[in-house]
């Protein structure tokens, strides 16, 4: 059975897996550009666990780490998007980063 939407699928070649083609978010970093962004993402994630959690018992106090918390969760989400797509915001944007 052909499926209507089959012809704009193509394989993922990280994850071997069918991802939607959208030809503006084309692969515009590289290995050690994804890595960068993958550690720096899930650092993220950890920091804003690690901070809700410490205000949520109380040993922290005051709006901050809940302020930092959450815009921590989709800065780290977001770069984590960024390494499994191989494509950098900055970079798209004309911005030369250096990695």
């Amino acid at each position: 059975m052909c499926l209507p939407f089959a012809k704009c699928l193509v394989t993922h070649s990280l994850t071997h897996s069918l991802t939607p083609y959208n030809p503006r978010m084309q692969c515009n970093i590289d290995h050690r550009g994804r890595r960068a962004r993958l550690i720096s993402g899930i650092i993220c994630l950890i920091i804003a666990v690690v901070l809700l959690a410490l205000r949520a018992i109380g040993t922290l106090d005051g709006a901050w780490p809940w302020i930092v918390g959450a815009a921590l969760i989709p800065i780290g989400a977001f770069q984590i998007y960024e390494a499994r797509k191989g494509w950098c915001v900055m970079r798209a944007m004309g911005f030369k980063t250096p990695m």
